[in-house]
């Protein structure tokens, strides 16, 4: 095996590990629970449900370098629609989720500046694990 062949086996092998880790390495995912999910019993099944989450908040305090700035405010309008249906499967009630973020956010006199955004976030699918039939409501 010349000097050459070596090398390039040796830089193959880290790299061939590399591609394998890679390939083998799973996708990240979250799970949140909202209040109530788990302590109240489930609706009927073929129920549905329509929210609308919603929170207006006024920043009226900037800071640069640990200094107050004044003469203006961040003002954000944010929410989220959510809709829920309960499904039998089998013996269990499930209930799968649609979330729906959107929102902006607007800055007033010398935070003008900064201008306004608004949009639409990511539709995100979310389910409580099912609970049991036969739980009185």
């Amino acid at each position: 095996m010349t000097i050459m062949q070596s090398l390039r086996a040796h830089a193959l092998r880290p790299t061939l590990g590399a591609a394998l880790w890679l390939a083998c390495a799973g996708a990240a995912s979250a799970t949140d629970v909202d209040s109530d999910d788990y302590a109240a019993a489930a609706l009927p099944p073929g129920s549905n449900l329509a929210l609308l989450y919603y929170q207006h908040a006024v920043r009226d305090r900037a800071y640069a370098d640990g200094i107050a700035a004044s003469g203006g405010d961040l003002v954000s309008d944010i929410a989220i629609a959510r809709y829920a249906r309960f499904v039998k499967l089998g013996p269990l009630v499930a209930d799968p989720q649609f979330l729906l973020p959107f929102g902006g956010l607007h800055g007033t006199g010398s935070q003008k500046a900064l201008g306004s955004a608004s949009g639409v976030g990511d539709l995100i699918l979310a389910s409580v694990p099912p609970a049991d039939c036969e739980t009185p409501i």
